[in-house]
């Protein structure tokens, strides 16, 4: 590349002993900024282009010895060119390229729960960038930088130099220009809205992670503390709104551990805690151990206890952080909002519950609240919606289950169908697609407790038919059933309204209460993550197996008595995918399409949806194909339900759709697809004809289609 010098000498004769060397110097402490320094004879003008990817997003004009800067200041694939305008030239390219360069990443914040939960994420990214991270935070203390070897940890008052990027991890929002007391976020410091997403996804987001849930390593002592079974609580928090303001609820929580044969420790830092109008009185018949302690105290106090109690405080996210089993009782925020793993979530779905969530909390504020500002204890009792029966309820749940999604491995009949006894990996043997069964079911697991996840959506008229079946079978097969009805998040980006989903509700709670037994309804989600929030409450009843059945799939009584006799004479397997006949335009086609739906969830570690219906299984090998997830359900051993058996409706893309299931029609459904799935979809709309119609897909080649 040509220097300015040479652009300069070859345009015009100079005196070459006045024309400097210019430089250009990129940065990106927080934002790219762009410096050029020297001296020319001319009085020239530099453009600069800032280029995120392949879209120019930015441009300045600029003389020399000046800079210029961006002031978007997350990840972001940083392109810039610097042109000499004179000459129409191109001077300078920078590409952002964080390999070998020293980085650093600073916490914004000094809340206990935000730094436990960012820390896991700037191992990822040195490692992935493979750069020298100097992390500022306010508690490096708390974590073990033996296991953090490749992050250097800067101490209070250290300065820094010659840094390449910074990047400041925080939630950034302040009250809006109108000063209507509405929050915004800072769309220049945080990509997307970060009440929308789980605390520990805002560091994954402005550091441009992939986001899965994950601990910290930290720095304590793990001996036992003391003798006996015990429990940890913590009541107090940083405003009123985020406690637990049942009256007297503490009290009788800790009276009936103590039935149970626990001991209670109290690990909050003060005895009592608030304001002069609103104060929380300590709680009473609890062994104290208050006070302003060592934080590694706290941890070993934690980590050797059987569960912890808390609210959406620090303490509860160290709890976490350890290892601990965790009943966390919190209107305050969306049950979204916190970790996920290892715990049990006491949230109500009111006008009252998640107000964290809507951007307008004023932390400023000790008395704030989504109604009105209350300065009584009496106002905040009677906003209370959680009550002692429901954290009673968890602390039998988590009682008999040492570690909420943690569970032992299921026994397995034999090694004969190629599978490791003990971990349940397969192992050898025959192919799924060549081994035989019986079409007379023999030997079979009746202990086997089976759970049913059901997305019944917008189809109050077709239920009552499409449950009579499912209605007959649960006492026969003794199944657990649970339903989420929610819009998914895809429809929500689209501008469809949860209203026509009202009566839908309305059946399933009223109508079907004695049939469903739980129902799950919320802010709008992913499909996979609506289906974990039905599964994590199917995993608290100690379910064996999870059958996924969407409302627009319909069965007759043969066949889910089959299916139901199919599992539990198959025990060796893991998975079992369900053929379908998936219904065309008038119902007078259908071609066959298989997809998992049903799952043992007790051989490993733990699971969760992690795309529609697949599973994810922690503690096995990733599947040999590109596409797949680590800890995919296709790494292990599974197998097909007979199709001559079980051939259930499919109504997915019939014109006139069995279900409702989503807002809108076919239509909508494929603009759905595209903000859910991209441009992947085997269907398309075609404006002319007014109907759905199959794209050139190459699924379609390898696609038979049936006449009904």
């Amino acid at each position: 590349m040509d220097t300015l010098k040479d652009i300069y000498l070859n345009s015009k004769p100079v005196r070459k002993d006045k024309v400097e060397k210019i430089e250009v110097n990129c940065t990106f402490i927080n934002g790219p900024k762009v410096e050029i320094t020297g001296q020319t004879q001319e009085d020239y003008t530099y453009g600069v282009r800032f280029y995120a990817g392949n879209e120019l997003v930015h441009t300045n004009e600029m003389k020399i010895n000046r800079w210029c800067t961006h002031f978007r200041s997350y990840y972001t694939d940083w392109k810039i060119e610097v042109e000499l305008k004179e000459h129409q030239k191109i001077i300078h390219t920078e590409r952002f390229d964080l390999t070998g360069k020293k980085v650093v990443i600073e916490f914004d914040s000094k809340s206990m729960g935000d730094t436990l939960s960012w820390m896991p994420y700037v191992e990822d990214f040195q490692e992935k960038h493979n750069c020298e991270v100097y992390l500022w935070t306010f508690h490096s203390e708390w974590f073990d930088q033996d296991r953090y070897s490749n992050i250097y940890f800067l101490e209070d008052g250290e300065s820094w130099s010659n840094v390449y990027a910074k990047f400041s991890i925080g939630l950034f929002c302040g009250e809006q220009p109108e000063g209507n007391g509405d929050f915004v976020w800072d769309r220049n410091k945080n990509p997307r809205q970060p009440f929308d997403m789980p605390q520990q996804e805002i560091i994954t987001d402005i550091l441009g992670l992939d986001y899965v849930e994950k601990t910290p390593h930290l720095k304590y002592d793990r001996s036992p503390v003391r003798d006996g079974k015990y429990v940890t609580i913590a009541q107090h928090s940083t405003a009123q709104c985020k406690y637990w303001n049942w009256p007297n609820g503490w009290n009788e929580v800790v009276k009936y551990l103590k039935t149970m044969g626990y001991d209670v420790i109290c690990i909050d830092r003060d005895k009592g805690y608030g304001t002069s109008e609103v104060f929380n009185q300590e709680i009473k018949g609890v062994i104290d151990e208050t006070g302003n302690k060592p934080l590694q105290d706290r941890m070993r106090l934690i980590h050797n206890a059987d569960f912890h109690i808390g609210t959406g405080s620090g303490l509860s996210w160290l709890a976490w952080a350890v290892g601990t089993p965790t009943i966390l009782i919190s209107s305050f925020s969306k049950p979204y909002t916190e970790f996920q793993n290892n715990i049990i979530r006491l949230y109500n779905d009111n006008e009252l519950s998640g107000y964290y969530n809507t951007g307008t909390f004023d932390k400023s504020n000790w008395n704030w609240n989504p109604i009105k500002e209350t300065n009584t204890m009496n106002a905040w009792h009677s906003m209370e919606t959680i009550s002692p029966i429901q954290v009673k309820e968890a602390i039998d749940t988590i009682s008999n289950n040492s570690h909420i999604n943690s569970y032992l491995m299921a026994p397995l009949v034999s090694d004969d169908a190629g599978v490791d006894v003990n971990t349940g990996k397969y192992t050898g043997g025959l192919p799924i697609e060549d081994r035989q069964y019986p079409d007379e079911l023999s030997w079979k697991v009746p202990e086997e407790k089976i759970g049913m996840i059901f997305m019944p959506y917008n189809c109050h008229k077709t239920f009552p038919k499409w449950a009579e079946p499912w209605v007959k079978a649960k006492d026969k097969h003794n199944l657990t059933i649970a339903a989420a009805s929610n819009m998914f998040k895809g429809y929500a980006d689209l501008g469809f309204s949860d209203e026509s989903n009202q009566e839908t509700l309305r059946m399933l709670k009223n109508d079907y209460k004695d049939f469903i037994d739980y129902v799950w309804t919320g802010t709008p989600r992913t499909d996979a993550e609506t289906r974990n929030m039905v599964l994590y409450w199917l995993l608290q009843q100690d379910v064996d197996v999870v059958w996924c059945v969407d409302s627009d799939e319909w069965f007759t009584d043969k066949e889910i008595d089959y299916t139901i006799d199919y599992i539990r004479s198959h025990p060796q397997e893991t998975f079992f995918e369900m053929n379908y006949r998936n219904y065309l335009e008038d119902n007078s086609k259908y071609y066959d399409y298989k997809a998992g739906r049903i799952y043992r969830v007790k051989r490993f570690e733990s699971c969760h949806f992690y795309m529609d219906t697949h599973m994810h299984y922690d503690g096995i090998q990733k599947l040999h194909e590109p596409t797949s997830e680590l800890g995919d359900y296709r790494s292990v051993l599974g197998s097909d339900i007979p199709k001559k058996h079980v051939h259930p409706k499919h109504y997915s893309w019939n014109d006139d759709r069995k279900d409702g299931y989503q807002p809108g029609n076919n239509k909508d459904r494929i603009e759905y697809q595209k903000i859910a799935y991209g441009d992947g979809s085997s269907w398309k709309w075609n404006d002319k004809k007014d109907k759905v119609e199959k794209t050139d897909h190459s699924f379609w080649n390898e696609v038979d289609i049936h006449d009904e």
